[in-house]
């Protein structure tokens, strides 16, 4: 039996310098030679599967930083939003408490009847409230007539000025108004202010003095009167500045806080009534906020 001698087929690399340097050569067996076929096969295959990587890296990259600007820009928006919010909030804070100014805000039937049962409290007001300006209601024609308006020497300045708009004393809100009566069966138709001893008091508006003098519960007090139906009153006074029948501008000093009458320490109690009606003071001054 012949037997074949079984040839070993291999691979020789002869490398030549250019540098006429010794040549080199060598020899891998053709195993070697698919192992190495196989290893650049997996190297291609990595290499394109890294650029596939970078490149969706780069693509997710760009989309990320676009989210992260419209982010920011909806965080902007917010704030801005907020603060548009916070500013139409104290317009309308401020229209509301101008449209009571005016008389023209709604009042409920259940504050008014309370507050017109407590009017014996303020003779002065119960008999000034008889008087105030009552105006015809409105009607369907009155809205679509036109009619020609012009500069006239119209008293809305000075209306406008007789409003009791301007906080009297700068201090502490230490009570609200309140209609409803208290366990003892009081009631609370105006606000307190805390402040020191002596800190001049001034007029929320422009007005005539009414009353100026004692008073056995608010000690003493200041009562003004601003025109169509306005009434302020202030309490606790250590001194008066004023005296009846005299005209004072909005913000004159007309008396000094103090804690006359029943009170138990320096602070004002300042008190808004429109017709007759104790009404809460926070609606009419302006730098009140609730």
């Amino acid at each position: 039996m012949i037997k074949h001698k079984r040839h070993k087929r291999s691979v020789s690399v002869l490398i030549v310098p250019d540098d006429k340097g010794e040549p080199v050569s060598f020899t891998l067996s053709n195993r070697r030679v698919q192992w190495l076929k196989v290893g650049g096969v997996l190297l291609a295959v990595h290499i394109l599967l890294g650029f596939a990587a970078y490149w969706r890296y780069a693509v997710v990259h760009q989309e990320n930083q676009k989210l992260i600007a419209v982010n920011q820009e909806l965080r902007e928006s917010t704030l801005r939003i907020e603060q548009m919010s916070k500013e139409l909030a104290a317009l309308e804070d401020s229209h509301n408490k101008i449209r009571a100014a005016l008389g023209i805000g709604v009042e409920t039937s259940r504050r008014r009847s309370e507050s017109l049962a407590r009017l014996g409290r303020r003779p002065e007001l119960a008999e000034a409230a008889t008087g105030g300006p009552e105006y015809p209601p409105r009607s369907q024609s009155d809205d679509r007539t036109m009619t020609y308006v012009e500069e006239s020497d119209s008293k809305t300045e000075d209306y406008a000025r007789s409003l009791p708009t301007l906080l009297p004393v700068h201090g502490y809100l230490s009570a609200r108004f309140s209609a409803m009566a208290d366990e003892k069966g009081k009631i609370h138709p105006g606000i307190d202010l805390v402040a020191d001893s002596g800190t001049p008091i001034r007029a929320a508006g422009d007005g005539i003095v009414v009353f100026a003098g004692w008073s056995h519960d608010l000690g003493n007090m200041v009562l003004l009167y601003h025109g169509n139906g306005f009434f302020t009153l202030y309490g606790h006074a250590r001194q008066v500045l004023v005296s009846s029948r005299d005209f004072v501008r909005k913000g004159d000093h007309i008396a000094l806080l103090g804690s006359s009458g029943e009170s138990s320490g320096p602070h004002l109690h300042f008190e808004v009534w429109k017709d007759g009606v104790a009404v809460d003071p926070q609606d009419y001054i302006l730098a009140l906020k609730d």
